[in-house]
């Protein structure tokens, strides 16, 4: 679509929260906020179910005060238009400049108010506001709108903050399993999961500040082709190809003693490399390593950098920090079990 005809549908939006007839609503609860999820588009309501059904609560049952909703809302010429209502974000244009941004997308000029305007990589046109989204169909939209839909319930928790990792309890003790994208934060849970540990989430690590209380988040993991833990491959019916699609792995079933518990974050584990051997190395917070520890954006926007940056700290120096470096997952999983029964 040409960027003219598509700002010219920016112009025209007209998105609303009424609920229509065959619309279909889905509750879901992350942290201390809810989020209700509106439309028609079944295959990306489906989908999203799929993935956090653990984190579905009933229609009937009482909203939170912390109330979200996203509601999609078809359009001709091929175009997706999301609106989102809920608790006032000031921060809510830059989350999602920032999730676009990281997705791949180029920001244009745009002479619309308010606006912002994006080219994917393969050459479909998106534009965000604070409240509004338009996407053209044909782009990666559902991926865009379920992150960009979390993000807000998640950065509107200012009494809590989210990192980008996965959170275990282990004897009763709380972990935070922190790393980049493509470091082993999902495969290393899972194998902590199918030894019987307490999974919380794979993707988000949340903790209340005041409490240092973990903040449950779980979903279906999508694993990645390449080394799993044993019990992992068993589980999921063997080993995965390189070129397979992501396997959705819900918990529950597979590992069904892997419940939530009530535990208090007692350790962060950052996943600095693999290597011949797997080790701790135990390290004190400090400026020279938030960059290992990948706080969500989302819940690093209230106050100055140098405030956020001391909401990380403040919170790490409760606790005990360590690098780890794993040759495997079950010898990682082994070395973990071993550090907290210590």
């Amino acid at each position: 679509m040409e960027p003219e005809v598509f700002v010219a549908a920016l112009v025209d939006s007209q998105a609303t929260s009424g609920t229509e007839a065959g619309e279909r609503i889905r509750r879901y609860k992350f942290g201390d906020a809810e989020l209700s999820l509106v439309g028609t588009e079944e295959e990306f309501t489906d989908r999203f179910h799929d993935i956090y059904e653990e984190c579905a609560i009933e229609l009937s049952g009482r909203s939170l005060d912390n109330a979200h909703s996203c509601s999609i809302v078809p359009r001709g010429e091929g175009l997706i238009e999301v609106l989102f209502a809920g608790p006032e974000l000031t921060h809510a244009q830059a989350i999602a400049s920032k999730l676009v941004g990281d997705a791949g997308y180029k920001q244009l000029d745009c002479d619309l108010l308010e606006w912002g305007l994006f080219r994917s990589p393969t050459g479909q046109l998106l534009g965000v506001r604070s409240d509004v989204l338009v996407v053209e169909r044909a782009d990666r939209w559902q991926w865009i709108v379920a992150n960009l839909a979390i993000s807000r319930v998640l950065g509107s928790q200012p009494q809590s903050i989210f990192f980008h990792g996965a959170s275990i309890g282990i004897g009763g003790k709380g972990v935070a399993i922190i790393g980049a994208t493509g470091m082993g934060k999902t495969t290393l849970s899972l194998a902590l999961a199918a030894r019987g540990h307490n999974f919380l989430s794979d993707e988000a690590v949340g903790v209340q500040l005041a409490t240092r209380d973990m903040i449950p988040f779980r979903r279906a993991p999508l694993v990645r082709p390449g080394p799993a833990s044993n019990r992992v491959d068993a589980a999921l019916g063997g080993p995965r190809q390189s070129r397979e699609p992501r396997q959705c792995a819900p918990v529950g079933e597979l590992f069904p003693r892997a419940v939530v518990a009530d535990v208090k974050a007692d350790v962060v584990i950052c996943l600095r490399k693999f290597a011949a051997k797997t080790e701790f190395v135990s390290f004190r917070p400090g400026l020279d390593t938030l960059g290992y520890l990948n706080p969500l954006f989302c819940s690093m926007m209230l106050g100055s950098p140098a405030v956020r940056a001391m909401r990380v700290l403040n919170f790490l120096s409760q606790i005990d920090c360590y690098f780890l470096d794993s040759a495997s997952p079950d010898s990682a999983a082994d070395a973990i079990e071993t550090l907290m029964e210590a």
